[in-house]
């Protein structure tokens, strides 16, 4: 009897870990969920004891899912990690931190899920390539936007590249400041190269970016 005593001490905490967020759940008639994750500054500095918002899909613009007093407001730790135990509201989230940071987040079909890291000032590195189906001639040229230009308004954002074309690398993009917010829950961050032909119609090369990682993306153009 006092070794079973011993070993339902042991297990008892390591249960309770584990059912942490069913029980909440199960104990609220109005069915409340949690959604948890850690929200960062950039790829080393957290969002450190910050504001942060969750709205659902079935809520107007500004009004947020709240918990069981009726809050609407949270906070992260002092690591950037976050819990929100909320009243479910629909099937569809967008986490604010301060501004829309992560869109199409599933809670409406999980009672607990974490969202992982959350980055807001991500920066990325990507390469733009050449696919070359149909050469053309040096009376042809490429136009197709400079990732590296600080843009305001100006019309020289455009870089340029004679013709014949060649399939192979044709420029690089280091350190640019990822600013298309929202990121869609469980996919990478992404952008996008309008580029065209000599006086043809644009075309938009949308392509991954991943986050704090020395991986580069790839913008891939089809010359047809």
């Amino acid at each position: 009897m006092h070794k079973l005593k011993i070993y339902l001490l042991l297990i008892l905490p390591v249960a309770l870990m584990s059912s942490n967020c069913k029980k909440k759940n199960k104990n609220d008639p109005d069915k409340f969920q949690v959604l948890k994750g850690r929200i960062m500054e950039n790829c080393t500095t957290p969002y450190a004891s910050k504001l942060i918002k969750l709205s659902g899909d079935n809520a107007l613009s500004d009004l947020f899912c709240v918990d069981v007093n009726g809050n609407n407001e949270f906070y992260t730790d002092a690591d950037g990690y976050f819990e929100i135990t909320f009243r479910k509201n629909g099937n569809w989230g967008i986490l604010y931190a301060p501004y829309k940071a992560v869109s199409f987040i599933p809670i409406g079909s999980n009672e607990c899920l974490d969202i992982g890291d959350v980055n807001l000032n991500g920066s990325v590195n990507f390469v733009v390539k050449l696919d070359v189906n149909n050469s053309y001639s040096n009376s042809d040229t490429l136009y197709f936007y400079d990732w590296n230009y600080p843009y305001n308004g100006e019309i020289n954002w455009i870089k340029k590249v004679s013709g014949p074309f060649q399939s192979g690398f044709i420029d690089s993009v280091i350190n640019r400041p990822f600013t298309k917010y929202p990121i869609k829950y469980g996919e990478d961050p992404g952008l996008s190269i309008r580029y065209y032909l000599n006086s043809n119609n644009y075309l938009d090369k949308t392509f991954k970016t991943p986050f704090c990682t020395s991986t580069f993306g790839e913008a891939i153009l089809t010359i047809d």
